[in-house]
């Protein structure tokens, strides 16, 4: 919310003034502005709501800015499919009904793109983070369907009170009948008078993202079952409802919107719509015609947020921000059975309120000034939010990068097939209307709106045109977008609302509109057509070019991002004491319930297995095993995790020292964080070179009291060494394949090592604490005075290949 506020406020003065002008100048425009305003007040309260959540709200408006785009592209789409298939344009009640069936999984396709591009990220979100992009999704494409209709109506102040009091589409602060639209119908089966509903499309979208969060929970967990009979059993149902009921939520969406949408334009498609719309009815009249998505949806988010909890309440310490709070109760009087689920809805409370308290901790400090309060309660809440990352991450299974690329896989293999279904079922139903529907007028369908959009775009003055596209750009950089980004978007929107009308012509008939255009365009008027379109779309173009220089230094956007999202040298040192104390903590706990006749070195996590199973034979209470189970998984979680916080440290601080002295450090060889897996053995902790590229350096980094291993290690060539000598570092190199690889993309420094042209230097850079740097051991390498080495480095390019 800080980060949003904070990011508002720095375009706010310019865009108040130029907002203030326009809803004087731009008639309709506040009331076009309604659902932009409310459906994003909305995602806000749900972001308060979802306590659990890892992804930033900034990530939402950007995903909500984008799906408004992707409308768009959803609109297109289906009025082309219904050309496709010869669905003309009186055939009115076939488009609406393939609209359900296009526009409720083309909502969900927008999260497919952050699944490819970035797989890791999104496997390890938690069940509430699909929820919340859900709604975001679905949001965008509400704001853009509603504002453009309402753009393109005549509204005055007695409209815009009206919609306030409920009267029309429906928006507040409630995020879930937000947008919503009721009607009087004639109910199936009964024949009574009722309000059928429409939900907005947020809310569809999110509740099938949510269950598809769910459904990812439910086969990791059948995956944690065990492998007896019985456990493979329950495992299978488990899968097969995670594969069930995300099937279920998109078609039960389906369902409702083509209901809803056939009984607006189709008094009798109950009795006239044939065997196929017999189903359909029923399952619309019982699931409450509309009524019952938003209390499925306060339950799917319930369940969510204790799946969640339930994740980090198993993370051990990994999801605490603090060993004196967050603790979940044991529970211990209530039947094993029901235990942990109750556990999980407990712990949703418990990490709520710590996580409260201690944000509130960081604004209240009273021996701080009031911006030093602002500042570090913000980045309490920085790291909350990263600690709750690090519990989802660390109860994902499976090892990077295999897991990462099978899930992008499957990512793409779930959205093919489930797009192919529902326009395999959407054509179907469609042809099964015919032209057996119709509505008075085709407003409700995208090339009406487009029709209506370009009316009132070419209505207005060119000051009121720029100023709407200042507008657009502003508001998009308060999300999060960049300016290239954001130019790009609004010039494509505009593109279409100046285009509106041919643009609606070719899509009712794309021969017919063609052959128009052609018989009575002119020379001059072609020419700007073809300039128009290139400047909007064409790489190549203005906007080609802005984008080009963007890509040009995303490298070094990329690094200085990365070197941001690394947490400052005294986050990392409060944490490591944190982890300290938690680890005396667990110990100390596991140490009370050592039962007589065992000792700590039986509770390791080579050996706490083998003493359970003992004890167990041996009589032990159950519970009294699963406190000591749990508490030897909270001594393992601990004790590596100051180790892992000391290690980053070092990273840190030494990439802070090189880069003071000029030195340039490749990203294959930066730190990655807490979230990272450690480098690892035989390999350097770092390597970075001098700003004249004559030398390269290759040091030694340790974080708070570590020094140099003494113990002697077995090198490929030069017997034994010790680390922090020339002959150790050497070898270090030789094995570590980023070297390898790096001396391959940089052949010219790798010639110049080998020439003795470039030296290779190493020392010791320590970070006792935050603010204090040591260096000492400084040496030489001397790679090329050792040509056995040089020869393998050598051969090793020449083995893994062409860049």
């Amino acid at each position: 919310m800080v980060r949003l506020l904070s990011r508002v406020a720095q375009l706010g003065q310019v865009g108040s003034l130029l907002l203030a002008v326009a809803l004087v100048v731009v008639e309709g425009l506040a009331h076009a502005l309604v659902p932009a305003v409310s459906l994003l007040a909305g995602l806000l309260v749900l972001v308060a709501v979802a306590r659990t959540r890892t992804v930033s709200t900034r990530s939402l408006t950007m995903l909500l800015s984008a799906s408004t785009v992707w409308a768009l592209g959803i609109a297109v789409l289906t009025t082309a499919l219904g050309n496709a298939e010869g669905l003309s344009a009186r055939d009115d009640g076939a488009i609406i009904s393939l609209a359900a069936f296009v526009e409720e999984p083309g909502k969900l396709l927008i999260l497919l793109l952050p699944a490819l591009v970035a797989p890791g990220r999104m496997r390890r979100m938690a069940a509430s983070d699909w929820a919340l992009m859900g709604y975001a999704a679905g949001a965008g494409f509400t704001i853009a369907e509603d504002s453009v209709r309402r753009l393109t109506t005549a509204t005055n102040l007695w409209s815009i009170l009206a919609e306030l009091f409920d009267e029309g589409t429906h928006y507040s602060l409630n995020p879930l009948t937000s947008g919503s639209l009721e009607r009087g119908l004639e109910a199936p089966f009964t024949g009574e008078w009722v309000e059928v509903m429409a939900v907005g499309h947020h809310v569809s979208t999110m509740l099938v993202a949510a269950t598809l969060g769910l459904a990812i929970a439910a086969w990791r967990y059948a995956g944690r079952l065990g492998t007896s009979d019985a456990s493979v059993s329950v495992g299978l149902w488990w899968r097969m409802l995670s594969v069930v009921g995300p099937v279920a939520a998109l078609g039960y969406v389906i369902t409702d919107h083509a209901a809803y949408n056939a009984s607006v334009a189709w008094s009798g498609w109950v009795d006239e719509g044939g065997l196929l719309f017999g189903p359909l009815s029923f399952v619309w009249f019982i699931c409450g015609m509309g009524h019952g998505q938003v209390p499925v949806v306060v339950l799917l988010l319930g369940l969510c947020l204790a799946v969640d909890a339930h994740r980090r309440m198993r993370a051990g310490f990994m999801g605490r921000v603090d060993p004196e709070r967050g603790a979940v109760p044991p529970l211990s009087g209530v039947s094993a059975r029901w235990r942990e689920p109750l556990r999980a809805v407990v712990a949703v409370g418990v990490f709520a309120w710590s996580d409260l308290a201690v944000i509130l901790s960081g604004y209240t400090r009273p021996d701080l000034t009031r911006a030093e309060r602002m500042r570090r309660g913000r980045r309490v809440g920085q790291l909350i939010l990263q600690v709750r990352r690090q519990a989802m991450s660390v109860t994902s299974p499976g090892g990077e990068p295999t897991a990462r690329r099978r899930w992008a896989l499957g990512a793409l293999v779930v959205a093919a097939v489930s797009v192919a279904a529902c326009l395999a079922v959407g054509v179907v139903i469609g042809r099964s209307i015919g032209p057996a529907a119709s509505s008075p007028d085709d407003a409700v369908f995208f090339a009406g709106l487009l029709d209506g959009l370009a009316s009132w775009w070419d209505g207005l003055n060119p000051a009121a045109q720029i100023l709407l596209i200042a507008l657009g750009v502003l508001a998009l950089m308060s999300m999060g977008a960049s300016a290239a980004l954001a130019m790009g978007a609004v010039g494509v929107v505009t593109w279409f609302a100046g285009h509106g009308h041919g643009v609606a012509a070719f899509m009712r008939d794309p021969r017919a509109a063609t052959a128009s255009y052609v018989r009575n365009v002119t020379p001059g008027q072609l020419l700007m057509d073809v300039v128009d379109f290139a400047t909007t779309f064409i790489p190549g173009s203005a906007l080609g070019v802005g984008l080009r220089t963007a890509e040009r230094s995303l490298s070094a956007t990329v690094a200085a991002r990365r070197s941001a999202r690394l947490p400052d040298l005294a986050s990392l040192f409060q944490m490591r004491d944190e982890a300290l104390a938690a680890r005396r903590a667990a110990e100390a706990h596991l140490k009370d319930l050592l039962p007589p006749g065992t000792r700590m070195p039986d509770f390791n996590k080579r050996n706490y297995e083998d003493t359970l199973d003992l004890l167990r034979r041996g009589g032990h209470d159950r519970e009294a095993l699963d406190q000591l189970r749990e508490a030897s998984e909270n001594c393992h979680t601990a004790r590596p995790r100051a180790g892992r916080i000391t290690e980053v440290a070092g990273e840190v601080g030494g990439l802070q020292e090189l880069e003071r002295h000029g030195y340039t450090v490749p990203d294959a060889f930066r730190p990655q964080g807490l979230e990272a897996k450690p480098t690892g053995p035989r390999k350097v902790d770092m390597l970075a070179v001098s700003a004249d590229r004559g030398s390269i350096h290759v040091p030694e980094l340790k974080g708070g009291t570590g020094r140099l291993k003494t113990n002697p290690v077995r090198t490929l060539f030069e017997g034994r060494a010790p680390q922090g000598t020339p002959a150790y570092v050497r070898d270090r190199m030789l094995r570590d394949d980023r070297v390898i690889e790096f001396f391959r993309d940089n052949p010219d420094l790798w010639e110049g090592v080998k020439r003795g042209d470039i030296t290779v230097t190493s020392d010791v850079i320590s970070t006792p604490e935050a603010g204090f740097v040591n260096r000492g051991n400084p040496i030489d390498v001397d790679l090329a005075s050792h040509p056995q080495i040089v020869t393998a480095i050598e051969q090793r390019i020449a083995a893994l290949g062409s860049p």
